[in-house]
């Protein structure tokens, strides 16, 4: 059996978005200048639709909750921070936003065919200068090529060094891709060693932490990965190889669903067959850090449950409009406390996902 299941990919299908324009001329949202993404306004460009809401509105739009509070808690203005597996860049613009005008974003990526619209967002949100685009596949060592799985259009996320996505998605291309090693792109290439890296690869974060260990040895990094049990298997390591490397250098865990220290073996076997978030930090064994950490990651989760709750009452409207049930849908919007200038007879925001994307929770 395919080690890469199906639904632990669907986490970043994006495909579930779908055109709300049915609700275009019945009700009216009050008017903004910008998209709230993760309480960061950002001007989103129209090429984002499906991914993204595109139109400016005051609803906060939560994306990657686990991995952003992680990194939105830790960082510190002015720094460096690497932004590995930066897809579209969404993260990455949003590092830039909280880093400022004195912070540097290393973006890497795979797959070159996102890469002109990363660079997009970042231009339209005045970062481009502060955001540096690689793309190359985050691995082990640095040289040659390697083979990489790319998904067309918004399945993109999901692409991978896996080649078990094949079987999965017959649509897969493979692609060959330069293979760079962090500690490489530190000598060689970045000003100064990052203070924090995010990892999100689908599967390959085993040999992304190989090619980095004389960073991690010497530098200590905060690191925030988004772990996938079953995909890292059919790439190098496992997830118990990671969280026990880990723990030989000296990085305390900490599980980003739970809110809670835990151990290598833990981890390892809590997040075996499905998507994990852990923070590995040596600041976690500093006085007062994990119940700051604890306090902070609570408040944002809280705020990303309204959002939740909104954006799939919103939902639930679109549908509701679809099947001509136009009273109901405006008992939707109506209902919501957060939705309260909702009104018929205006318009909506359009880009709007049908429903939120599997890759926010």
């Amino acid at each position: 059996m395919c080690r890469v299941r199906r639904e632990q990919v669907n986490k970043h299908h994006t495909t579930f978005f779908s055109d709300l324009s049915v609700l275009r001329g019945r009700f009216q949202f009050e008017r903004a200048e910008s998209v709230l993404v993760n309480n960061i306004p950002l001007t989103i460009p129209q090429s984002f639709e499906g991914i993204l809401p595109t139109q400016p509105s005051e609803l906060n739009f939560p994306f990657e909750p686990e991995t952003f509070g992680a990194l939105a808690s830790l960082i510190k203005p002015g720094a460096t921070a690497f932004d590995v597996g930066s897809s579209y860049g969404i993260l990455a613009t949003l590092l830039a936003k909280l880093l400022g005008p004195r912070g540097r974003v290393y973006a890497f990526e795979a797959n070159s065919h996102v890469m002109p619209r990363a660079r997009l967002l970042a231009r339209r949100n005045g970062v481009l200068r502060r955001v540096c685009f690689v793309n190359a596949c985050i691995g082990e060592t640095s040289g040659g090529e390697v083979e990489f799985n790319v998904l067309p259009e918004y399945q993109s996320v999901a692409s991978t060094r896996n080649p078990q996505i094949r079987a999965i998605y017959h649509e897969a291309t493979t692609v060959r891709v330069p293979l760079l090693a962090l500690d490489d792109f530190c000598a060689q290439v970045a000003s100064k060693p990052p203070c924090m890296i995010k990892i999100d690869i689908e599967g390959g974060e085993w040999c992304a932490l190989q090619g980095a260990r004389r960073l991690l040895e010497e530098v200590h990094p905060d690191l925030v990965i988004e772990t996938h049990g079953l995909e890292i298997n059919g790439i190098g390591g496992s997830l118990g190889d990671l969280c026990n490397d880990l723990r030989a250098l000296g990085y305390p865990l900490f599980d980003l669903h739970a809110l809670t220290p835990i151990g290598p073996e833990e981890y390892a076997a809590k997040y075996a067959s499905r998507i994990g978030h852990l923070l590995a930090s040596t600041k976690l064994s500093e006085p007062g850090v994990i119940p700051a950490l604890q306090s902070k990651l609570t408040m944002h989760r809280s705020s990303d449950e309204r959002a939740r709750q909104l954006w799939d009452d919103l939902a639930r409207a679109r549908e509701a409009v679809n099947r001509g049930l136009t009273s109901e849908a405006e008992g939707l919007l109506r209902g919501n406390p957060h939705l309260g200038a909702a009104s018929p007879g205006g318009s909506v925001l359009t880009g709007l996902p049908s429903a939120l994307p599997g890759a926010i929770g």
